[in-house]
C-alpha cells in the first residue's frame, strides 16, 4: 500500500530547512517540526551542499547564513 505524504528530506526542501524532527503521532500519521541550527553545530557535507542548493536559487538569503 502506498501512502500519499512526503519525505523528510523533500519537506526539508520544501521548507527550506536543514534541520527537523518527525514524531510520529498515530500508525498512520506523523507530525513535523522545523528547527533552526545551533551555532555550535558541526555541518555535514550533505547540509553544506543542500544550503548552497537554496541560497543558489534564491530560496535563502545571506542574513539567514548568519
Amino acid at each position: 500500500m502506498t501512502v500519499a505524504g512526503l519525505t523528510k528530506i523533500r519537506s526539508l526542501e520544501e521548507c527550506s530547512r536543514i534541520n527537523g524532527i518527525i514524531k510520529k503521532i498515530s500508525d498512520k500519521k506523523y507530525i513535523s517540526k522545523f528547527t533552526h541550527r545551533k551555532d555550535n553545530i558541526k555541518w555535514s557535507e550533505l547540509n553544506k551542499k543542500r544550503v548552497d542548493r537554496f541560497f543558489n536559487n534564491n530560496k535563502i538569503t545571506e542574513i539567514v547564513l548568519k
